[in-house]
């Protein structure tokens, strides 16, 4: 162990020390009320690349102002905190938004509640996401809600509306819709019907999600711009202007193009995939050959981040790696396959060096969360195979194909069910949703075999081909023809 590992040891020993000690303290030692609120802590956002400290105090003052606003906690003030937190080595877990550090701060300040989240800015444009968690019956660490927020301004006018939009997500009011982005000051509040053919589609407004069809919605009498969003059909996007009470009743169509936040690394497009909750896994546990890696169902909150809209081509790996060791080649578009786990992390190390910003393979969890889209569905489009949808036995010629031939999900993904399977970052455990963390899994430490996803499987009652919760492991130097990858960034980069 080098020094600064052991200086590290150290630490980490004093803070878990202290917790110990102030964990046996009352709520009325350390200053706070006691009355029927529950007691919240709003913890400052934490900030990437591209936001300046001041930036994030600014909006973790106004979340702040907006909980205590909304009258349903006791909020613990940020003195209190820094009282309890006053070490320089305790000040540490302030600035962490780790599963690990989040319970020692609830733990410490014996918090009912906390509110923690982050503020990064790409291409001129600030996301703020930020999660509700609770502590329930000692160590149970459950996520209540989040929320996400776009602007492209952070001045005074908007910051008020911003975390007031915010704390409504959170608490789940759906139907005022405050200014985040528009220039008129109008507080004429009109009702505006929304309906769509088929129903069920996710109504954005100035990208903010305010539910799904048909519901009635009360906004100023200003312009903005919506969009519906329905997974399998075509992103449709609005200008809404708002004289007086409106209609809107909008048909849907089969996706052909999807108009989504993208951005471009060399000649590998990327979808923005926004952070938030889902449910991951089956219940599905039964036949000669049980599926038992899936179970049991459970709820995962993720960072955003951005994915390949494409498997990485046979043309974009050789690029990079000066070879091609694909067993079906002909055309340049084709995706890559025969490579192994470390093949694929070579090639992120090569292309990160090359491009000047670091990409990686997807944890297992992001995977399945960016290939559901939303969706609670055996497969992302619905309950059955759907050939329009993917390359599978039936219609493949068993044979890959070029990537983007088929329809996408409702992000905007090509192939995440089909044409090859796809590497991830994660060690593998067939046990491991038992003890997964809720927050920003990323698997067991160690192991022998590296997650697969979207591999052909069977039972005895049927295949179990390519569901959006399928998993599969392979040892990290195997390499099939079959055996794929995309690329992730990190919101930061």
């Amino acid at each position: 162990m080098n020094s600064s590992s052991l200086l590290d040891f150290f630490l980490l020993s004093f803070l878990i020390l202290f917790m110990s000690c102030t964990s046996s303290l009352s709520r009325e030692e350390i200053g706070v009320d006691v009355n029927e609120k529950p007691l919240i802590y709003v913890k400052n956002l934490i900030s990437t690349k591209g936001v300046s400290p001041e930036e994030t105090n600014i909006i973790s003052s106004e979340i702040e102002k907006a909980v205590i606003s909304c009258g349903r906690y006791e909020v613990m003030s940020q003195s209190q905190v820094n009282e309890l937190f006053k070490a320089a080595e305790q000040k540490q877990l302030l600035g962490c938004n780790a599963e690990e550090c989040l319970r020692k701060i609830m733990k410490s300040t014996m918090t009912d509640y906390l509110l923690y989240g982050s503020i990064s800015k790409d291409e001129g444009e600030y996301a703020i996401s930020v999660n509700l968690i609770r502590q329930k019956e000692g160590e149970t660490f459950v996520v209540e809600k989040t929320a996400t927020k776009f602007s492209r301004s952070l001045s005074s006018k908007y910051l008020t509306s911003i975390a007031q939009e915010i704390i409504k997500d959170l608490r789940g009011d759906k139907n005022d819709i405050s200014m985040i982005t528009s220039d008129d000051d109008s507080d004429v509040l009109i009702e505006v019907n929304v309906k769509s053919t088929p129903p069920g589609a996710k109504l954005y407004i100035n990208e903010v999600l305010k539910g799904e069809t048909p519901l009635i919605i009360r906004m100023p009498a200003f312009k903005y711009q919506g969009k519906l969003a329905y997974t399998g059909y075509i992103l449709n996007k609005f200008d809404i202007s708002i004289p007086q009470k409106i209609d809107y009743y909008i048909s849907l169509e089969k996706v052909s193009n999807q108009l989504l936040k993208t951005k471009k690394i060399g000649d590998m497009d990327f979808i923005y995939i926004p952070g938030g909750l889902f449910v991951m896994g089956s219940k599905i546990k039964t036949g000669k050959w049980v599926i038992d890696d899936v179970v049991p169902e459970h709820e995962v909150t993720l960072d955003s981040f951005w994915m390949g809209k494409y498997e990485v081509t046979q043309k974009q790996y050789e690029d990079i790696m000066g070879t091609n060791p694909s067993h079906f080649q002909g055309d340049p578009k084709l995706p890559v396959e025969r490579v192994s786990w470390n093949n694929a992390m070579a090639f992120c190390k090569k292309f990160s060096a090359k491009h000047g910003i670091e990409v990686r393979l997807p944890y297992e969890a992001e995977w399945e969360y960016a290939c559901r889209a939303g969706s609670t569905t055996e497969y992302y489009w619905g309950d059955t195979i759907d050939g329009d949808y993917l390359w599978w036995d039936d219609n493949s010629g068993y044979r890959t194909h070029p990537v983007g031939n088929k329809l996408p999900n409702a992000w905007g993904l090509y192939d995440i069910i089909g044409n090859v399977a796809e590497w991830c970052m994660d060690w593998y455990d067939k046990d491991y949703y038992k003890v997964s963390p809720n927050i920003n899994p990323k698997g067991p430490t160690a192991g022998k075999s590296r997650v697969v996803r979207d591999v052909l499987r069977y039972n005895d009652v049927g295949k179990s081909c390519f569901r959006s919760w399928g998993r599969y492991f392979d040892h990290p130097n195997y390499a099939s023809y079959w055996y794929g990858f995309r690329l992730v960034v990190s919101p930061g980069e």
